[in-house]
């Protein structure tokens, strides 16, 4: 397989609930005069049911009256057991040779390998470097593989590396952050293998790229791999946030249920065989979703009550289940207020409301961070992580912001160039280091402006 096809992909609130109003009750909590009749009756006590304007509602999950009547969510986030809890967009995103983090400064730091050109860069050497994506106050990033996009405060996506363009049947480099035209004012970005998708403001998606596996909704037999234009998924709506896997991407709903498409032989997509869900696929099991992360043969979930759930392929635990793969989304043990989940190619992750990582899956690289190469069905602890704010994870490794600012890794990562030598850590290890002018960051240690390993 060509390398451009291996392009590879916090939340606020707390937990509550809304309890169906008394059926020998009015509206306004006051007695009726004349009782409700049966089916009035039955409808009014199902949980968390409320009549507004003569309609009856789901207070927990409809997003236009959650929790009470016209109670709207804001359109960043999902209606959950009858609380609106924000998707907090990435600000930490790894591809497979560069990783990106908003630093304090509102400026992108990104660091690792770049292709000559990239972001400034005026030759390739052996040295991993730090460098700043030029991004006007950003509020969202995502990378994959070679390629990373932003959504900065204005709501306009830009992106730079290895990404495709309209007009060419492969991905192109392109060395700065380039506006993406003809895309809705955006909340969010979510770059996949061979395409990127934004979420709107009018909670829509629109995607682009090279749709071969129907993950951007515009399948072609004919045409496996002509460049699309950016287009509205017409299947897909009223979403919060949208993630990429690989020929895979699902979707969190605001009425916090979980949406996939793409192929059904990645894992994520319910079903079997290997044709092409062209619409979206309701994921049993999913309900009151806050976090969604979707990877190349299975995705995982985060729900209000602080649960995890995940499902697809489970070849090396990464469901954590002894369990084989799952059609539907099933609960990881042994987790509890979980807030955020992450994925990579075998192995997931979960962060929870204490600030401590739990992994599970494959760890012949340390991607589990426990300081052994021993795979694990059920979930462990990432050792000396106790005060994580963010979560991301990629291909075989994963990456926490601490409290501090700081950024850790565990797990392989690739320090040079994509085809070079890597670099294996089991635990915990800080990527982000100050340069001597205190604004560069490094993967590794620093030493005159330059990035060592």
């Amino acid at each position: 397989m060509k390398r451009w096809m291996l392009w590879m992909s916090v939340v606020a609130g707390c937990a509550s609930s809304v309890r169906g109003p008394d059926p020998d009750a009015a509206v306004d909590g006051s007695t009726p005069e004349v009782a409700v009749d049966a089916v009035t009756r039955d409808a009014t006590a199902l949980p968390g049911r409320i009549e507004c304007g003569g309609t009856m509602r789901d207070a927990l999950h409809d997003p236009l009256h959650c929790g009470a009547c016209g109670n709207t969510c804001a359109e960043n986030a999902v209606c959950a057991l009858g609380v609106c809890r924000i998707v907090a967009p990435s600000l930490l995103s790894l591809g497979y040779a560069t990783q990106c983090a908003l630093d304090g400064d509102r400026a992108v730091r990104c660091w690792g390998s770049f292709r000559p050109g990239e972001l400034g860069m005026p030759n390739l050497d052996d040295e991993p470097r730090c460098l700043t994506a030029s991004i006007p106050t950003p509020r969202a990033l995502s990378s994959q593989g070679t390629a990373h996009c932003a959504v900065d405060a204005s709501g306009v996506a830009t992106c730079w590396g290895v990404i495709p363009l309209p007009g060419y049947d492969v991905p192109y480099f392109v060395p700065l952050p380039q506006t993406q035209h003809h895309l809705p004012f955006a909340l969010d970005v979510s770059v996949g293998t061979s395409g990127a998708c934004v979420v709107s403001s009018a909670n829509a998606v629109s995607c682009w790229g090279v749709d071969n596996d129907g993950a951007f909704g515009r399948w072609n037999p004919s045409e496996p791999y002509e460049p699309r234009e950016p287009v509205v998924l017409p299947d897909v709506n009223d979403v919060a946030q949208v993630s990429i896997g690989f020929h895979n991407a699902c979707a969190l709903r605001r009425d916090s249920t979980v949406w996939c498409w793409g192929t059904r032989g990645s894992g994520v997509i319910p079903g079997f065989g290997v044709d092409t869900a062209r619409t979206p696929v309701s994921i049993a099991g999913a309900q009151n979703i806050v976090s969604i992360a979707t990877g190349i043969l299975h995705a995982c979930a985060a729900d209000a009550s602080g649960n995890a759930y995940c499902w697809g392929n489970n070849s090396r635990g990464q469901l954590g289940s002894r369990f084989g793969s799952a059609l539907q989304a099933s609960r990881v043990d042994g987790l509890s207020d979980v807030v955020q989940v992450a994925v990579g190619y075998l192995h997931s992750c979960a962060r929870v409301s204490s600030g401590t990582v739990w992994c599970w899956g494959d760890n012949a690289r340390g991607q589990l961070g426990d300081g052994t190469a021993i795979g694990r069905m059920t979930p462990r602890p990432v050792s000396g992580l106790a005060d994580a704010v963010e979560l991301t994870s990629h291909a075989d490794f994963s990456c926490a912001r601490r409290r501090t600012g700081a950024v850790v890794c565990w797990g392989q990562t690739v320090t040079r160039n994509a085809w070079g030598p890597v670099l294996t850590t089991p635990t915990p290890t800080t990527c982000i280091r100050g340069c001597p002018d205190g604004t560069t960051w490094c993967a590794g240690e620093c030493t005159a402006g330059r990035c060592l390993r």
